[in-house]
């Protein structure tokens, strides 16, 4: 021993040696740092010699919530400051393009750069081309047999029994070529599986005359009839007077058929009720009507509002000749104004028939008919009835 006595350590000291912390500064780096930092400090400790550094704070666990931080050295001052001075330059440009874009896209106004449209030849435009169906490709070289056994047939089909009279006015038949004179089903009883045998005949044959008086039509038949009548335009002349059930359904076909024929010529509705709900498709029919040029509409129960439709469109109406309005109960008062103000517009019509209304007082006892002749229409009215 050299007689220098070594104490012991106190228990203080003991307990002062076993808090200080057992690690260096470089496991601390080690420790605390992201490996690309670490890395980077080795490098520039190897260029730099025994620089000392400043110390650096502790970093977060999680590498990518902080930027990458390298330590600038006086060798490459000046180039690391251009270096961050053009990211730092990078990145607002970036920033700035992205706020642009989504500025843009709110506005609805974004851009996807240029386009280009181009149209195919003339005669690459159109590839096919559909002719529409003939109606009337069933009447080429027919004759009476094949009508009457094309009805025969269809009433076979449909479970529905053969018109008698009918099947005679078939028969007496000598000429296709033209229009037949009269189809007469007056009295007959037409449900909706009759009227579409009915369909059999009209593809082949035509007629001057349609004669459906009280035949007991309903909303279904009727409907079906005149869409037959108005796409193979069977008929100049159609009478369906005495029919009160055809409804809405019967009015508003009988509209389209009276607006898209051009041969529909006259048309009888005598005793067929014109009520509120159907005036306005016949009134519509009426304005535009390019062929009908006379209408009966007697006792149709027009007073009123359906009485006010018809006018106001037949102010357009430049075809229409002759008008039957006998036996509505029209009044002096609206129905009276309606029709002066029909005639004071409309200088085409001709004869307008207005006997057996409430119109004009009581002249005197003789019952007669006269005609009272105003501006270019004649007005047929008896001066007895009214009281």
């Amino acid at each position: 021993m050299d007689g220098n006595i070594v104490a012991p350590p106190s228990l203080e000291e003991k307990d002062t040696v076993e808090k200080m912390p057992q690690n260096n500064v470089g496991d601390e780096l080690k420790e605390g740092l992201p490996v690309e930092v670490e890395a980077a400090v080795m490098k520039n400790r190897e260029n730099t010699g025994d620089m000392t550094f400043p110390e650096l704070p502790p970093c977060d666990q999680d590498p990518k919530s902080l930027p990458l931080r390298t330590p600038t050295t006086e060798s490459d001052g000046e180039e690391g400051v251009e270096v961050r001075e053009a990211t730092e330059a990078m990145d607002q440009s970036k920033t700035n393009e992205d706020k642009e874009i989504v500025a843009q896209e709110e506005n609805g106004r974004i851009k996807h750069g240029p386009k280009r449209v181009t149209f195919p030849c003339d005669d690459d435009i159109v590839s096919g081309a559909l002719e529409p169906k003939d109606p009337w490709r069933h009447a080429q070289n027919v004759t009476v047999d094949d009508v009457i056994t094309s009805y025969s047939q269809a009433c076979q089909k449909l479970n529905c029994k053969q018109i008698p009279k009918l099947t005679r006015q078939l028969q007496d038949l000598t000429d296709l070529s033209g229009r037949v004179e009269t189809m007469d089903l007056k009295g007959e009883r037409l449900d909706h599986k009759a009227c579409e045998a009915l369909e059999e005949i009209f593809k082949r044959v035509q007629f001057k005359m349609v004669d459906l008086e009280q035949t007991n039509l309903d909303e279904d038949g009727a409907s079906a009839l005149f869409d037959m009548i108005e796409y193979y335009e069977s008929a100049t002349h159609l009478n369906i007077s005495f029919n009160k059930h055809i409804g809405t359904r019967g009015w508003q076909a009988a509209a389209h058929m009276m607006r898209k024929t051009n041969c529909l010529q006259y048309l009888d509705a005598r005793n067929t009720p014109l009520l509120d709900h159907s005036a306005p498709f016949v009134a519509r029919a009426l304005r535009i009507s390019s062929s009908l040029t006379v209408l009966h509409l007697e006792n149709t129960s027009l007073s009123g509002r359906p009485l006010m439709l018809l006018a106001t469109a037949l102010k357009m109406n430049i075809v229409l000749r002759e008008l039957y309005l006998a036996d509505n109960r029209l009044n002096s008062l609206q129905d009276s104004a309606q029709l002066g103000n029909l005639l004071k517009f409309n200088n085409c019509i001709q004869i307008l028939d207005l006997r057996n209304n409430h119109i004009y007082k009581k002249r005197n006892k003789k019952k007669r008919r006269v005609c009272v002749c105003t501006y270019h229409v004649c007005i047929y009215i008896p001066l007895n009835i009214i009281h």
